[in-house]
This record gives structure tokens, C-alpha cells and sequence, in this order.
């Protein structure tokens, strides 16, 4: 399935002008956004569990023309490859598979457990958005 996910999004990239390559970034570094070059850096030593989610991340950061990290900027991008990776069936899904705890939950999506998180944070903020207008 990732192999799937991750074919879907270099061509999501691609067809929006956005280069994806494979660089070095170290032993912490996942993966950047280049914004002046229209460009994502991936990590060649990742995993394709968490290869997946760093793209969908740093196509949020091309998305949102973010040209410098913040918290929140970070955080945004998080919910957004969520959102771009997980729907509310799978999620469900997985949740009565294996219980509640996020690790678990990633495991079974074959994602991680921060797009778990994000997406967590994401749809408790969207129900009390629909909560607050009832």
C-alpha cells in the first residue's frame, strides 16, 4: 500500500511543479522543503512507513507556501498529510483492530504514529467546529 501511497504522491508533486529528490539530511533530518526551488529533500535513510508521511508533510509546507518552519506551520502541515493519508473509515478501521493507543493505530495503517496524532487533533478540531454551529 505505501508503495502505492508514495507513487501517488511523487506524481502529485510532480504535476504541480514540485521536484522531489533524495539527500542526505543527516541522522534527524526527515525531509525539507525548498521553496525558492520548488523542491523536497527526502532522507534516503528512512523507511517507506515514514517515508509516506514526510512527503505528504513537506507537499503540505508547498501547499501552504510556507518558506520558514514554526510550530504552527509544522503542525499544519502534519494535519494536512493527514488528512491526505488517512480517511475516516481507515481510521475507524484500525481503531477497532487494535485499540485505541496511536502506535498502535500506525502500525496498522502502516504510517506513523505523529500522522496518527495530527489526524487525532485534526478531526477533534473539525467536530467542534460543527459542535460550535449546531
Amino acid at each position: 500500500m505505501n508503495e502505492q501511497r508514495l507513487a501517488e504522491l511523487i506524481e502529485l508533486c510532480t504535476s504541480q511543479g514540485v521536484r522531489v529528490e533524495w539527500v542526505d539530511l543527516g541522522a534527524h533530518r526527515h525531509g525539507q522543503y525548498q521553496r525558492r526551488l520548488r523542491l523536497i529533500e527526502l532522507n534516503p535513510r528512512l523507511v517507506l512507513r515514514q517515508l509516506v508521511p514526510v512527503l505528504a508533510h513537506e507537499y503540505a509546507h508547498f501547499v501552504y507556501d510556507d518558506g520558514c518552519s514554526s510550530a504552527a506551520r509544522e503542525r499544519r502541515a502534519w494535519e494536512h498529510a493527514a488528512l491526505m493519508l488517512i480517511t475516516p473509515a481507515d481510521y475507524a478501521r484500525a481503531e477497532r483492530l487494535v485499540g485505541s493507543h496511536p502506535n498502535a493505530i500506525a502500525t496498522e495503517l502502516d504510517l506513523t504514529p505523529v500522522v496518527v496524532r495530527a489526524w487525532r487533533r485534526q478531526h477533534r478540531a473539525a467536530a467542534l467546529a460543527r459542535d460550535d454551529c449546531a
